[in-house]
């Protein structure tokens, strides 16, 4: 990044010492927020109410790329609309409002790269969002995860060629990364210096 984060401290009106190194993609975008309206609590919490206002509207089309029925769609619509756990990390200055966003869009990506002959190009942008998500929170790690083993029961017991290419490939990046992270220590997996017990606004400079 070319800029450094600070958390800002609402009862002085000034920045602490305390830089931001987590979650960077969400910090960014809060910054910029601050930039365009200024630091305040609704500056703070609006990037956090327009990714879950997203949400609703990505679920429906989720849905219905996977059901094909808008009838369905409706309804899972209406449930993510409603989800009190959902409506209140929308209310929150902190990143689970925009990962509860990216994490169906990466997924969805994801897919449709394994089920339909993608460019090279495609493959590249999904790559890029993945990276981007994966720096919002560690939580995407379990993707691949999950990817490994969608790949293997398509793949080598239902025997679908495609797949099966697309296990051994993610067998063999996964392995290159726990390779790579063992033998020249390279932290894939990096823990924040500091863990505060309130949530507060960033500025940026």
């Amino acid at each position: 990044m070319l800029t450094e984060i600070y958390f800002w401290d609402f009862s002085s009106h000034s920045p602490t010492l305390i830089s931001a190194n987590r979650a960077w993609p969400h910090s960014l975008i809060l910054t910029r927020v601050y930039n365009l309206t200024g630091i305040s609590e609704f500056s703070s919490r609006l990037a956090s109410a327009i990714a879950g206002s997203l949400l609703v509207l990505f679920s429906y089309f989720f849905a219905l790329y996977f059901s094909k029925s808008p009838l369905l769609s409706l309804c899972y619509t209406a449930l993510i609309a409603t989800s009190f756990p959902l409506i209140d990390i929308s209310r929150h200055t902190r990143m689970y409002a925009l990962l509860s966003l990216v994490f169906p869009f990466v997924s969805l990506l994801i897919y449709q790269v394994l089920e339909k002959r993608s460019s090279v190009v495609k493959w590249f942008f999904v790559l890029f969002v993945f990276l981007l998500a994966y720096w919002l929170h560690l939580l995407v790690l379990i993707l691949p995860v999950s990817l490994l083993v969608y790949s293997c029961y398509f793949g080598l017991i239902k025997n679908r060629s495609r797949l099966k290419q697309a296990f051994f490939l993610l067998l063999i990046c996964l392995l290159l990364v726990f390779g790579l992270s063992y033998w020249l220590n390279i932290d894939f997996f990096p823990y924040p210096v500091y863990y505060l017990r309130s949530s507060f606004p960033l500025a940026v400079f």
